[in-house]
């Protein structure tokens, strides 16, 4: 049996007024997130990496 802590799932609501994001992520996350869907904080994470890393090539 694994020790690891079950991940948090939030909705894109909660993702936007968390303090852990910066105004330009929020706006990311904004425009990245489907609004009846649930992300881990982790899964946030990959899809801004994702983002950024189709903007810059």
């Amino acid at each position: 049996m694994s020790n690891k802590q079950p991940k948090s799932i939030f909705s894109k609501e909660q993702h936007l007024k968390s303090k852990k994001w910066s105004g330009i992520e929020r706006d990311m996350i904004a425009a990245l997130l489907e609004e009846e869907a649930s992300y881990s904080t982790e899964e946030v994470v990959t899809k801004l990496k994702q983002f950024m890393k189709k903007g810059v090539k």
